[in-house]
């Protein structure tokens, strides 16, 4: 096999596996705008992720692309949450796409902030909540996640994390690793 040959096989192995990864990263965000029943646009779907996989757009230049977009549409409940949920899923898959993350109360207000900001009231966005709430989740029949009271977010936090940074990952086989990713989510 030529230089060349190889070099065109390998970029070819190298694009499909980083839009099979970039998938999977696009789907976690929208999965999780799905349950607070926010779907992406026809826009964002159709016209900028097929520019966007091909390597043609950056997560950037696609939320660029959202925020502009937004910007020439009438503010209706519909449009609302079809600018949540592309501009939050956008910033999900850009996490994703890198590398580097601290387990921390502090990174998760970090997060907060980065993925909320401009689409939440500004003070809310990258502050832990200061009232205790309920939420009915069509996904728990209606019922509500039990929620840590709100002066013992940052405490429990710090406690959970560094419980499970103390955990013997490795050692786990796959079902374990998911049960404990499930129990610490949770």
């Amino acid at each position: 096999m030529t230089d060349q040959k190889y070099t065109e096989t390998y970029q070819v192995i190298e694009e499909t596996r980083d839009r099979s990864q970039k998938e999977k990263y696009w789907n976690i965000g929208f999965g999780l705008n799905k349950i607070d029943q926010l779907n992406p646009s026809e826009y964002l779907t159709n016209e900028l992720l097929p520019d966007h996989f091909s390597g043609k757009l950056t997560y950037q230049e696609v939320e660029n692309a959202l925020v502009n977009h937004y910007q020439t549409l009438p503010e209706d409940d519909q449009v609302k949450g079809e600018r949540e949920c592309d501009i939050v899923s956008t910033r999900i898959a850009s996490l994703l796409d890198n590398a580097g993350f601290v387990l921390s109360p502090v990174s998760l207000k970090g997060i907060h902030r980065y993925l909320f900001k401009n689409i939440l009231p500004a003070e809310w966005v990258g502050v832990f909540r200061e009232k205790n709430i309920y939420k009915k989740e069509p996904v728990l029949g209606g019922e509500s996640v039990s929620y840590a009271n709100y002066f013992m977010i940052e405490d429990t936090l710090a406690y959970d994390f560094e419980t499970e940074k103390k955990k013997n990952n490795v050692s786990m086989d796959d079902k374990e690793k998911v049960g404990s990713i499930c129990r610490v989510t949770s």
